[in-house]
Parts: C-alpha cells; structure tokens; sequence
C-alpha cells in the first residue's frame, strides 16, 4: 500500500488499521490515534494565526 501524503492521513490510516490494533490493542491505538488528533488541532490553529516563512518570502519578500 502507498504512504499517505499527509499527516491527517495518517492519523485515519492508523486509527483504522487492523494490523496495529492487534500490535498494539484497540485502546491504545483509539487513544494514540484521538492524541494525534488533538495535536493535528492545536498546529492547525497555531498555523492559522501565524505567518510561516514561506509566505513570508513568497507574498512579501519576493
């Protein structure tokens, strides 16, 4: 199977993967996936607020 591209991706192809619920059980899967979730969450809105480099350089610099 093909890596996802992105990182919210790879949150859902992990909290829905069979294989690591039996590596390493459902909860622990369920609870790292909704972790993953929450820090997805809390860049997304960091991100939203703020103006990263390559906007910087592409929109004002350049």
């Amino acid at each position: 199977p093909k890596l996802p591209r992105t990182l919210n991706a790879s949150i859902e192809a992990f909290a829905t993967s069979d294989f690591c619920a039996e590596a390493f059980g459902e909860a622990f899967r369920d609870n790292y996936a909704e972790s993953r979730r929450a820090e997805q969450a809390a860049f997304d809105a960091w991100q939203a607020s703020h103006i990263t480099d390559f906007e910087w350089q592409r929109y004002f610099v350049s």
